[in-house]
């Protein structure tokens, strides 16, 4: 007997039953809506039947697993396992070392300050890792004396995950204990070190001997005959003598500079250090090793009216 229904497209009311076309078909099926063809335009239409009242039943059961469905994934995404940093020891650069104290210690203060900032992490990760541990096992523990059913299978991964987790933390810990430790005995021997340095005495001052002082007339910086006589005398003495050193310092004059002379050398103390000059070239022209030598010029003025304008060539003992 054919549905009392009728035909959208021609009004007809030979209609019959057809199949199911995909998926869509199906599903609103479960709600008592069936696909219907007319006879005579053959039309393909759904209609809701009468008496189809079993498909709401079936409707709610497939919401109720879709909301169980949707409520398991995202349990699972919340308790999936959190990627762990593994903290690793910064490499130390080899700035400081044993022969240079001070910027030793430096770098040591700096290296145990970050090894202490790494260890407190590690710490504060291995505390937060070990309230977590109890909480779990605790539950676990409640699970099993309550009449419940066992552990699901995703609470004892995650309490595997975290038990090699807090393994891996305690052997990290352990060595980054063992390199604050070495850094802290490097300290110790610096230190020592520094104190060693600090009280052995300051090294004497190598003595020497004055062997010639010339002088130069008022804003001259070049020899006359009579300076050039007593370095000739002094180059020989400084001959005899290969293994000391020669120090040869011009001191400056106090008294004021004219226009001339102070446009070619500035000041007094340049006045001084173009004399020296002059007296080390005349030297090393005498036979003088030039690599014995050794020129300065003295800043502050000399006392009395003729000490700034002499050089005094100095024999120095070398050290070995």
């Amino acid at each position: 007997m054919p549905d009392r229904h009728v035909c959208p497209n021609c009004g007809c009311h030979e209609l019959r039953r057809a199949h199911r076309k995909g998926a869509w078909e199906r599903l609103v099926g479960n709600f008592g809506l069936y696909p219907y063809t007319c006879h005579d335009c053959s039309h393909h239409f759904l209609r809701h039947r009468p008496g189809a009242g079993s498909g709401y039943l079936v409707a709610a059961v497939w919401l109720v697993c879709a909301t169980v469905l949707a409520g398991a994934a995202w349990w699972f995404w919340q308790e999936r396992p959190l990627p762990v940093k593994t903290v690793q020891a910064a490499a130390r650069p080899d700035h400081g070392r044993l022969d240079d104290p001070k910027s030793g210690n430096q770098f040591l203060r700096q290296s145990l300050a970050d090894l202490r900032q790494v260890v407190g992490k590690l710490a504060r990760q291995k505390q937060e890792l070990q309230k977590e541990l109890v909480q779990v096992s605790r539950s676990l523990a409640a699970t099993q004396k309550a009449p419940a059913p066992k552990p699901s299978p995703q609470l004892r991964q995650r309490l595997e995950q975290l038990s090699a987790l807090n393994r891996r933390l305690r052997s990290e810990l352990e060595l980054q204990q063992r390199s604050l430790d070495d850094l802290n005995q490097q300290k110790e021997a610096l230190q020592k070190l520094l104190a060693q340095k600090a009280s052995a005495p300051a090294p004497a001052e190598p003595q020497r001997g004055l062997v010639a002082t010339i002088s130069f007339g008022p804003g001259r910086t070049q020899l006359g005959a009579q300076a050039r006589a007593q370095l000739n005398r002094a180059a020989g003495s400084l001959r005899n003598r290969p293994r000391h050193g020669i120090v040869v310092e011009g001191n400056a004059d106090s008294t004021p500079l004219g226009a001339a002379t102070a446009k070619l050398y500035y000041d007094n103390a340049g006045v001084a250090l173009a004399r020296a000059l002059s007296v080390f070239r005349a030297l090393r022209d005498m036979g003088v090793d030039p690599l014995r030598m050794e020129v300065r010029a003295s800043g502050a003025p000399a006392k009395g009216p003729d000490a700034g304008r002499t050089v005094s060539v100095w024999l120095v003992e070398r050290p070995g």
